[in-house]
């Protein structure tokens, strides 16, 4: 029998065969093929992720966070250091109670008891009994002064106006300058303290006794003055008496105390060679000092 389909009568060139390749593409049961001559197309690969960077931003996030917390750390340790620094500065620090009442408000701290060494305690009470006994002068002066201006005696505007700056002046000056300095060098055991005690309590006794002397226009109503007012007014020649007494009694006891200052100054070792050591350490640790020394350095390079 002849291959050739055309040439079988039993062959009809029209029928159409069973085979998946020939069924209708529209046919119910269908599904799209791929016909593109003869070869189907191979899938596509899936698309990869898109490197959006997520792996190198978490890095970055997480050493900017170390950073931030390393920052932080240095911080509470800075803080803490200026804490501790400030604490001790003011270890010790006891608040202000002198003054006392009636005194509105206190201004400094002030207490033997508790803050002078019992060795010391003694010598510490005098002078303070003796810086008294410089205010009860200086007040009886400025009464004795007044009374000399009201009887116009010759000087006395000089003399009152001196005797109000003495007052007012010469009572915290005495303090700060020669009994506060006692204070500290008895309460410290500090050279430089005691020789600064020395320093201005002979100027203070150099003073006291010209205003006992009681020269005109000098601010001391004392025993010339006294006399002078005897002639003229019996009241006012008293209270310049009282004012020679007061005044001359702490020239005599501020030189007797200066006795007992000296003598406990050698007993605990102290010298002049020790005050001028101190008095180098104190400044080269002082902010001035320290600036100084820097601008030394800085100009020797």
């Amino acid at each position: 029998m002849s291959s050739n389909p055309f040439l079988d009568s039993n062959v009809d060139p029209y029928e159409e065969k069973d085979s998946p390749s020939s069924s209708n593409p529209w046919g119910p049961n269908s599904a799209p093929t791929n016909t593109a001559r003869g070869a189907s197309r191979p899938a596509p690969p899936p698309p990869k992720p898109a490197s959006s960077g997520w792996g190198q931003q978490a890095t970055s996030g997480h050493r900017d966070r170390e950073a931030e917390l390393t920052e932080r750390e240095e911080r509470l340790k800075f803080r803490e250091a200026q804490l501790a620094e400030r604490e001790a500065r003011f270890q010790g620090f006891n608040p202000p109670n002198w003054p006392p009442k009636p005194w509105p408000s206190p201004i400094l701290y002030h207490d033997i008891h508790a803050d002078i060494p019992e060795k010391g305690q003694w010598l510490v009470k005098r002078l303070y009994g003796t810086w008294f006994v410089a205010i009860a002068g200086f007040l009886c002066n400025f009464i004795a002064a007044f009374g000399l201006l009201v009887i116009k005696a010759e000087g006395s505007g000089g003399t009152f106006g001196l005797s109000i700056l003495i007052l007012l002046v010469g009572t915290p000056v005495s303090f700060v300058f020669w009994y506060r300095q006692l204070y500290d060098g008895v309460k410290h055991d500090r050279s430089i303290s005691f020789f600064m005690f020395f320093l201005n309590f002979v100027i203070y006794l150099g003073a006291k006794i010209i205003f006992v002397i009681g020269m005109p226009g000098w601010g001391g109503a004392g025993a010339i003055y006294a006399m002078q007012a005897f002639g003229e007014n019996i009241a006012v020649g008293i209270l310049c008496i009282i004012s020679t007494g007061v005044m001359g009694f702490g020239v005599l006891n501020g030189i007797w105390q200066i006795k007992n200052a000296v003598s406990y100054y050698r007993t605990r070792g102290m010298s002049v060679a020790a005050a001028r050591n101190e008095a180098v350490t104190g400044f080269t640790q002082s902010e001035v000092g320290r600036d100084l020394i820097k601008s030394a350095a800085l100009g020797r390079h």
